[in-house]
């Protein structure tokens, strides 16, 4: 009797996941292109018998309770959807639910508790380091590595593959990815500098937790636009427990990506950085001395589809060159080549790009490597856009452009018409010059501007979960030409019913004025005008901008893009003459711009 007891005792003390036979084993939290209806829980279950989960709730059945009848077979798999019929689009097999709330996308606890209310399972997750970014809106899922270790800590998660293109993924009713039968041995990367110089070795030190057999330090180098094969360097264990290992110098202009691989005892194995993270690898760029310079440097390093796109953005860019510019334009600033442009439809960004971005701020003697990014060329060779990691943005920017429009008047002209707006208290994209190489070569001064997406309302203390739309001067109708930027896969409807209370209120100004005053946001608005007619912004009244319906407080913004046309520049302007007079009636309906046929 007394050993019995001790026997109970003892079961009772081990943790809820070692003695469970069902547990929650993946997560999907978080689906890319606010698919915001797209969320789901795994079970699995780690017996040899079926488990009746009649009663079983998750959060208390806050989140939800499972109907009687409700089983999940020996070593078998059950999904709860937050709609099963949206979870019937994206995957394979059907899912049980819906869920009562969505799950937070931040993170939460989340407690599965049998029909006695005892805690069978009790997991944890979070959407910043060191849990896993990806599952983080990157489309990937959140996989439980072994089911019978405890779920609550990082240790025991990792992102499920990331797939070619942005779309809701995961491995839901089949083995994970990731799994193992017992848990790895955890292993983590001391601090690293960014860059290193020519001929000098860099020194790798990782620090192992739990039973580990050995260590090797896995490197790739990209040079001259083509990345090695991987090597491979055992680690050696110094007196303090840590490993270390050193990796050759490389010559000036190389990046190094780098892992490192622990094999446990018992054969298991894990990786960091997890091969399925945003960023399978550290990286560190190999540069001389940076020249000395007051404009931040920016050097990008193209890999992948960026580099191919590149190539054929360059070549299209040559046969579309006309001698002498394009007829019937002259003055200041670039001489425009329409041949080439209009709207291009770009492939789905892939989650994880194979770009790198190398930043260096003079003034802060500082260099940042963003690697695995996507690093898109713009239309006609005019430059780049580069999305960033939202776990490694450049200060608050987790997305720029790198534009040159084809003359160093335009790009002043643009940053100083974002300085204005800034000034006059209207949102407006941040900008700065950068002197911009790509895979080598020298291309000159670019400016690189903020785009205007999630990162930016946040910056602006702008509620971010309103519906953001780029106005564009291609396409035909209103909805062609208001390109969705977030909520993508939702409708224009907002927009449509602002348009339609405008047009009931008819010619009369009294109703016009109160639609106004309800829907917009007046002083923003008035002010973004107000700016456009100081600097002869004839370009920004009926394309390049963006409008912001900020949902909760039912108001209308704008917001200003693509300033290269201001400060008393228009296609076709003489050089002796200054675009100052534009109307207060332009924009208005009926009007016709300044320089048009009929018009002084």
């Amino acid at each position: 009797m007394h050993h019995a007891r001790i026997m109970f005792l003892l079961l009772a003390g081990l943790s809820p996941a070692v003695r469970a036979g069902v547990v929650i084993n993946e997560i999907f939290y978080n689906a890319p292109d606010d698919l915001e209806d797209v969320q789901w829980i795994e079970l699995y279950n780690t017996s040899d018998q079926s488990v009746d989960l009649g009663g079983w709730t998750l959060d208390d059945g806050r989140l939800y309770t499972f109907p009687g009848g409700t089983s999940i077979g020996p070593k078998g798999y059950l999904v709860v959807a937050l709609r099963p019929d949206r979870f019937s689009q994206w995957y394979d097999g059907q899912a049980v639910g819906p869920l009562e709330r969505p799950l937070e996308r931040g993170g939460e606890k989340l407690h599965l508790k049998d029909g006695s209310q005892r805690l069978v399972d009790e997991v944890r997750y979070k959407d910043r380091p060191p849990w896993p970014v990806s599952p983080d809106g990157y489309s990937a899922s959140l996989e439980r590595i072994c089911p019978t270790a405890p779920g609550d800590s990082e240790d025991n998660w990792a992102a499920s593959p990331l797939p070619a293109t942005p779309k809701p993924s995961g491995t839901p009713g089949r083995q994970n990815a990731n799994f193992s039968a017992v848990l790895p041995p955890m292993v983590t990367l001391e601090a690293a500098p960014a860059d290193v110089a020519p001929g000098q070795a860099l020194r790798v030190e990782a620090a192992a937790k739990g039973k580990a057999r050995e260590l090797a330090l896995l490197y790739r180098v990209v040079f001259n636009g083509s990345e090695s094969k991987e090597e491979a360097l055992a680690m050696t264990r110094a007196d303090s427990g840590r490993f270390s290992a050193s990796i050759p110098p490389q010559p000036a202009g190389s990046l190094i990506r780098y892992r490192v691989k622990v094999t446990g005892e018992d054969g298991s194995v894990r990786f960091c950085p997890a091969e399925h993270d945003l960023r399978p690898a550290r990286s560190v760029y190999v540069h001389d001395k940076w020249e000395t310079a007051s404009i931040p440097l920016g050097l990008l390093i193209l890999g992948g589809t960026d580099q191919e796109a590149r190539r054929r953005d360059e070549a299209a860019a040559r046969r579309n060159q006309r001698p002498g510019g394009f007829p019937g334009f002259s003055g200041r600033g670039p001489t425009p080549n329409f041949a080439g442009w209009g709207r291009r439809e770009e492939p789905p960004r892939p989650p994880r790009g194979s770009s790198a971005f190398v930043y260096y701020d003079p003034a802060a003697a500082k260099t940042a490597v963003f690697d695995f990014i996507n690093a898109v060329p713009r239309n006609n060779n005019r430059g780049f856009k580069i999305f960033l990691h939202k776990d490694h943005m450049l200060g608050d920017l987790r997305a720029v452009n790198l534009i040159f429009e084809g003359s160093e008047w335009s790009l002043l002209a643009e940053w100083l018409s974002y300085d204005l707006y800034r000034r006059a208290g209207c949102p407006a994209s941040l900008s700065e010059f950068v002197r911009v190489w790509v895979d080598g070569r020298l291309l000159g001064y670019h400016l690189m501007v903020e785009r205007v997406n999630r990162s930016f309302l946040r910056r602006n203390r702008i509620d971010e979960d309103g519906n953001l739309y780029k106005k564009r001067w291609m396409g035909q109708g209103v909805v062609a030409q208001h390109e969705k930027r977030t909520h993508v896969h939702t409708g224009h409807e907002d927009l449509l019913a602002l348009l339609d209370a405008l047009r009931a209120a008819g010619g009369n100004p009294q109703d016009q004025w109160k639609v106004i005053q309800d829907r917009f946001d007046v002083e923003q608005v008035a002010s973004y005008f107000a700016v456009n007619m100081v600097l002869s912004h004839w370009d920004g009244f009926f394309n390049n901008y963006y409008a912001y319906h900020d949902t909760k407080r039912d108001k209308w913004q704008m917001y200003p893009w693509d300033q290269d046309k201001t400060w008393g520049y228009y296609d076709g302007l003489p050089d002796d003459q200054v675009f100052f007079d534009m109307p207060l009636t332009f924009g208005m309906a009926g009007d016709r711009p300044p320089g048009s046929p009929g018009n002084a």
